[in-house]
């Protein structure tokens, strides 16, 4: 009986416990750790408590936001291209396959001495 007893007075208190949140506090914010320039390109790691961490890089007048989800035990990237026009999307686009034009025509070693 003593027992019966203790366990409703502790889910009641615990339960007592968990009331709503101060709706004064702070809320979290987005905030930039880190910036860096790399080949022109501005890029920011954005730290995000409403989700997924990501980075947004900003090259001319094209941005990219890339993040991280987890998918079971994998983490998948995922990424958005935002362009001004159809004629820069489609000059990124012809960028994107000269480069990889470029690398299929690298051996393994070359790849992995470059650490691509």
């Amino acid at each position: 009986m003593m027992l019966r007893f203790l366990t409703i007075m502790i889910a009641s208190m615990s339960l007592v416990a968990c009331g709503d949140p101060d709706p004064n506090a702070p809320k979290p914010m987005l905030a930039i750790k880190r910036v860096h320039q790399i080949d022109g390109c501005e890029v920011k790691w954005v730290d995000n408590p409403y989700g997924a961490n990501f980075y947004i890089a900003r090259c001319g007048e094209t941005v990219t936001n890339t993040w991280q989800r987890q998918s079971g035990k994998t983490q998948i990237t995922e990424a958005t291209i935002n362009v001004n026009s159809e004629a820069e999307l489609r000059k990124r686009l012809a960028e994107i396959e000269a480069r990889n034009k470029a690398l299929s025509k690298l051996s393994a070693e070359e790849k992995k001495a470059l650490g691509l």
